[in-house]
């Protein structure tokens, strides 16, 4: 069994986050729990921490401007977050664009394309 499925997937999500904030200055830890995330979100269902989670994420790319991996992974990671109302308008505010444009433009061979499919998804949700 996965470790998602022995806590269940809205723990791991919480207890990620919590790794995230406490180690936000240890790039090594945070892109690891970005790519562990990944394979968290595409199963989970219960989309309650996703705001949050997504917020985390950009705190810490914002915080890491310069680590290839935390800025790749993160960008990633957001690429594959559900849509939702809520992450619509994280994604379209001003702030969250700075850090994602800036993302793109240090890496763009690692990030580019992630942060295009996000901006063009969440630019054009219909009915989330």
């Amino acid at each position: 069994e996965s470790t998602a499925q022995l806590v269940g997937d809205s723990d791991v999500i919480l207890i990620a986050m919590n790794t995230i904030q406490v180690y936000c200055e240890i790039p090594d830890i945070v892109a690891s729990t970005f790519s562990f995330l990944r394979t968290v979100v595409t199963i989970e269902n219960n989309q309650l921490h996703y705001l949050e989670l997504a917020q985390k994420v950009l705190s810490a790319m914002k915080d890491n401007p310069n680590d290839d991996r935390v800025q790749s992974d993160g960008c990633h990671l957001l690429a594959e977050l559900p849509k939702s109302r809520a992450l619509k308008s994280l994604f379209q505010s001003e702030s969250t664009e700075m850090i994602l444009v800036a993302a793109a433009k240090e890496f763009p061979d690692l990030c580019k394309n992630a942060i295009d499919g996000i901006f063009f998804r969440n630019r054009f949700l219909v009915n989330a």
